[in-house]
């Protein structure tokens, strides 16, 4: 389970391209793709290099005027999602 004190970065780099400002990537190990909207890709962007719950929230909720509460709840989901997926990895 992802925390807000978890560190996480991407585990692997899938095959990435940028459409209409949003991010698409394949994950060729589970032949799936994902399509990441502009807050998604930001994620994605922020955790090239180990980064905190927190911080990555910090951010998003400064440049996307969210309240703390709904941007961790949905920074966590959208992690989990990514973990579960096999695109980061999460240190505790």
């Amino acid at each position: 389970m992802i925390s807000d004190a978890s560190i996480v970065v991407r585990s692997v780099e899938p095959l990435v391209a940028s459409v209409d400002g949003e991010i698409v990537m394949l994950q060729p190990d589970l032949g799936e793709y994902f399509g990441l909207n502009a807050v998604g890709s930001r994620v994605w962007e922020l955790i090239g290099s180990p980064r905190s719950v927190v911080e990555v929230c910090a951010v998003i909720a400064a440049e996307y005027e969210v309240d703390d509460e709904t941007c961790g709840a949905d920074t966590r989901s959208f992690l989990q999602d990514l973990a579960v997926a096999g695109l980061i990895e999460v240190r505790r």
